[in-house]
C-alpha cells in the first residue's frame, strides 16, 4: 500500500465529517459506533485509527468505503477511495472529446471556465456569449456532463417558445422544490420573479445534501420576452452573489440589454466566456486526440489534415445553423458514430 494514498484516503474522510458525523456514519454502515473501533482522539487520528482497524476485516472496510460514495457523492472522496484500491485514476471529464455521446471539439477556454466554476468555492454563474451558430447551445452537453462528474445535477432550461410562467413552473418541478410556497409568494408579489426569488432563496438554504445547475439557453433570442430575460438575470445576480450555495447557474447566449433600455444587473461575480466558431484546425486536432483513444487506431501522418478538410468542403466560415449542422453531420460520420 502507497503511504501517500492511504493517507490521502485519510485526509479526504476527515475533511467531510465532524468526529459526531462520522460516528453516525460508521454506526449506521457498520452497527457499530466509532469508539468500538477507536479511542477517543481528534478526528484526523480516528480516522486513520478506524481504517488501520477496518484493514483487519477487509469485508468491513469494503462496506464502509462501499457505502460512504453513495452516501456522499464528492469527486475527492471517489478518486482518493479508487487510487487506494489501485485502480487507475478517472479520465479528467473538463478534457473530455466526448460529452454525453456528443463530439466536443476545442473549447479549451469553456473547459478551463466551466472548471473555475465548478471547482472554486466562490463561483456559482456563468454566462456564455458569442455570434449565432457558434455553438453556444452545443456547449450544453459539456456543461452537463462535468457538472454530473462534480456531484451537481444538471437541469436544463429553453427560454425560446415557453413562457416565463412555465419556465417557473420546470424550475420549481424539476428541483421537486415545494409548490405551495412558490405558489402563494407569486400570487402576492406584483411579478413572479419577485415572488419566485425570495421563495427560491429560502428553499436552497434547506437544500443541505443537493446541489443544482441550472442551464438557461437562448437568452439572446429577439423572441424571447424581456420579462423572461430580466428573471434569468435576476436570478443569476442572486447565484452569482453566493445567495444560493446549492445552486450553480449557466446562460447560454447571454444578451446584455442596450443601454437606453436600463442599466443591466451587476454580474462582477459572474464568469464570462465568448465563444467562436470552431476552425478547421479545431477540427484536425480533435480528429488526431480522437484517434488516439482506447479502442481506436492511431490516424497515418497528415490523414487528420485531409479529414478535416473534407468536413469542411464547401463551408464557408462564418457558418450558419444549417452549416455547423452539416459540420456535425460530417464529423460524426468520419469518426464512426
Amino acid at each position: 500500500m502507497n503511504p501517500k494514498v492511504r493517507a490521502k484516503l485519510v485526509d479526504v474522510i476527515a475533511g467531510m465529517y465532524s468526529l459526531t458525523q462520522l460516528n453516525t456514519v460508521v454506526s449506521k454502515s457498520l452497527g457499530h459506533s466509532l469508539e468500538y473501533y477507536v479511542g477517543a482522539t481528534d478526528l484526523l487520528t480516528s480516522v486513520e485509527k478506524l481504517i488501520t482497524a477496518l484493514e483487519f476485516t477487509p469485508d468491513d472496510l469494503n462496506t464502509l468505503l462501499a457505502d460512504l460514495t453513495v452516501w456522499n457523492r464528492k469527486p475527492a472522496l471517489r478518486v482518493a477511495i479508487d487510487a487506494y484500491y489501485g485502480a487507475p485514476p478517472p479520465a479528467d471529464p473538463y478534457d473530455t472529446l466526448m460529452a454525453l455521446d456528443e463530439p466536443f471539439v476545442d473549447r479549451q477556454i469553456l473547459r478551463t471556465k466551466l472548471r473555475d466554476l465548478f471547482q472554486t468555492g466562490n463561483r456559482r454563474a456563468l454566462v456564455v456569449r458569442g455570434p449565432r451558430a457558434s455553438g453556444k447551445s452545443y456547449s450544453r452537453w459539456l456543461v452537463e456532463h462535468v457538472a454530473r462528474s462534480e456531484g451537481i445535477e444538471p437541469v436544463f432550461v429553453q427560454l425560446k417558445d415557453n413562457l416565463l410562467e412555465d419556465i417557473v413552473w420546470q424550475v420549481i418541478n424539476d428541483l421537486s422544490l415545494p409548490p405551495n410556497d412558490f405558489r402563494d409568494r407569486m400570487a402576492q408579489a406584483s411579478t413572479i420573479t419577485k415572488g419566485f426569488i425570495p421563495a427560491f432563496r429560502g428553499a436552497a438554504r434547506k437544500m443541505l445534501a443537493e446541489r443544482w445547475c441550472l442551464i438557461f439557453d437562448s437568452h439572446d433570442y429577439d423572441t424571447v420576452p424581456k420579462a423572461t430575460r430580466n428573471f434569468v438575470d435576476e436570478l443569476l445576480s442572486e447565484v452569482a452573489n453566493l445567495q444560493m450555495a446549492s445552486i450553480w447557474t449557466v446562460v447560454l447566449g447571454h444578451r446584455v440589454e442596450p443601454p437606453e433600455l436600463g442599466p443591466p444587473p451587476p454580474l462582477t461575480k459572474a464568469i464570462k466566456d465568448d465563444i467562436l466558431q470552431v476552425t478547421q484546425p479545431d477540427v484536425q486536432k480533435f480528429l488526431e486526440e480522437f484517434s488516439l483513444l482506447p479502442g481506436r487506431a492511431p490516424l497515418e501522418p497528415g490523414k487528420a489534415t485531409l479529414l478535416a478538410a473534407e468536413i469542411f468542403e464547401n463551408l464557408n466560415p462564418p457558418l450558419d445553423h444549417p452549416g455547423m449542422e452539416i459540420l456535425a453531420t460530417r464529423l460524426r460520420e468520419k469518426i464512426g458514430l
